[in-house]
């Protein structure tokens, strides 16, 4: 059971001459399903709207499974709709495990990055 909150965080790869959103979405992982697929066919585990460039997820976003693989992947929006972004402004996702750190006084999340580039 998680008690504690886990950062994500992303780097833009635009310039911020203009107002974006972030939308954040984790998905469960599928074998061999491309990331344009997932998107296109299953609806995110979590979805998060965001001016920011990081989230803390924690439990009230949707309980996510212990040893459980995920996708995570980021979209950025043009808030005035007058640029159109490469990939239709989703990044690479990347895939992840949450786990459950065994401390002393309590269990602690954090997630192992699969395709850690």
């Amino acid at each position: 059971m998680m008690r504690d909150q886990v950062l994500f965080s992303w780097m833009p790869r635009h310039f911020s001459l203009f107002p974006v959103e972030y939308v954040f979405e984790i998905y469960d992982f599928i074998e061999g399903m491309n990331d344009i697929d997932l998107v296109s066919n299953y609806e995110p585990l979590v979805k998060i709207e965001t001016n920011g460039l990081s989230y803390f997820y924690n439990e009230a976003d949707g309980q996510l499974i212990n040893n459980h693989r995920y996708k995570a992947i980021v979209k950025v929006i043009d808030k005035n709709n007058n640029l159109r972004f490469y990939n239709e402004g989703y990044s690479e996702s990347i895939e992840f495990t949450l786990m459950t750190k065994i401390c002393k006084k309590r269990d602690r999340p954090y997630v192992h990055i699969l395709n850690q580039q």
